[in-house]
């Protein structure tokens, strides 16, 4: 057959196919229900569903966008076609609009739209965290996947009283990785940033990563290396989504209790900077005992910034009791001499403040 033949054999089955398909997309619209989402929260709530419900990734036809005012984050639309899938044994499409704003048509099968009711009050249910006043915080089975997810309220770095300076270096440092992604890539530079909060109990080191998350939206994922093994351990962070906060505690007991962690030394520095480490994301790891860790888990690249956070100082002490005591300076320095000279730490200094004003 002759090249012209073929070419125009292949115009007619290709009419023929775009024909069906609009007749297909004529029967299903007659025969379906819709509802239009306009909410720019909505629409990266559902998107963020769908790329772990389905495989709208792997669509023959993508459109890949930068939500608004984020420099770090990208998400898939389905390009110029609708992307069917099922839900609740119900087969569901959603065809993503550029108009004035964006918006997402979610259509169903049938006569009714309590479907798509239940798809969004799904969606709203598992992506609560976004667009609201709550932290997401994910924990884990002993099988490497993650299982239950909490909310605790978002916290502002004013209510973590650290030294003088320390909460704002931490939210700057923060600010300026997030917005450099393309100046990493562009360097061959991996994606990704690791902190280390180290100091007495009590000292406000989980406080302060759960403000990072807040201050930026981050969902937060606590890892907790008792166990779970090496592979177990390597399945977690690579199913952890981009721009998310990765907590472990206590990381030290991976040193010094070697005898009965299933995790590895050589499987831990794998994953937080090996070949399959993930990037896109802030690695905050705590410890009370920053001298019984291994050097190579410490060394530049695997943690990047070192924080100190230690017993109150009379001015941390004194900020935190005008907290509880608004514009008492004498008793305020009265209270910074004693929790100097106790060696309180701020989780000390909270509940004896906390317990005075209960009683007064």
């Amino acid at each position: 057959m002759s090249a012209p033949k073929i070419w125009s054999a292949y115009r007619d089955v290709s009419a023929f196919f775009s024909d069906a398909a609009k007749l297909a997309k004529m029967a299903y619209n007659h025969a379906s229900c819709r509802i239009v989402v306009v909410d720019r929260v909505d629409v990266k709530c559902i998107t963020l569903w769908l790329q772990e419900h389905t495989n709208i990734n792997n669509g023959a036809s993508l459109i890949l966008r930068r939500p608004d005012n984020d420099t770090s984050e990208m998400c898939f639309y389905p390009g110029d076609s609708p992307f069917f899938f099922f839900f609740q044994k119900t087969l569901m499409s959603v065809d993503f609009k550029k108009t004035s704003g964006e918006s997402v048509a979610i259509s169903c099968l049938g006569k009714s739209n309590q479907p798509i009711k239940n798809l969004l009050e799904q969606v709203r249910q598992e992506y609560t965290w976004v667009g609201n006043s709550n932290n997401a915080i994910f924990t884990h089975t002993n099988y490497g996947t993650w299982k239950d997810k909490r909310y605790v309220p978002r916290r502002e770095p004013c209510s973590v009283i650290l030294a003088d300076g320390l909460e704002e270096s931490i939210i700057e440092d923060v600010s300026r990785f997030l917005a450099a992604k393309d100046q990493y890539i562009s360097r061959g530079i991996p994606y990704r940033r690791g902190y280390l909060f180290y100091g007495p109990p009590g000292t406000g080191k989980t406080s302060m990563a759960i403000v990072i998350a807040s201050v930026f939206r981050l969902p937060i994922y606590m890892i907790q290396l008792e166990g779970i093994n090496d592979r177990e351990l390597g399945d977690l962070m690579q199913s952890v989504g981009s721009r998310s906060l990765i907590l472990v505690e206590d990381i030290d007991r991976a040193t010094e209790n070697k005898q009965s962690m299933r995790v590895s030394m050589s499987g831990l520095l794998n994953v937080i900077d090996g070949v399959m480490a993930p990037e896109g994301n802030i690695l905050v790891m705590t410890t009370n005992h920053r001298e019984a860790l291994d050097s190579a888990l410490i060394r530049p690249g695997r943690i990047d910034v070192e924080c100190e956070l230690s017993f109150l100082t009379k001015e941390q002490a004194r900020r935190m009791c005008l907290k509880f005591h608004p514009g008492e300076e004498d008793k305020a320095d009265q209270f910074a001499n004693l929790a100097v000279e106790k060696e309180m730490t701020p989780a000390t200094a909270q509940g004896v403040l906390l317990q005075e004003s209960l009683t007064h």
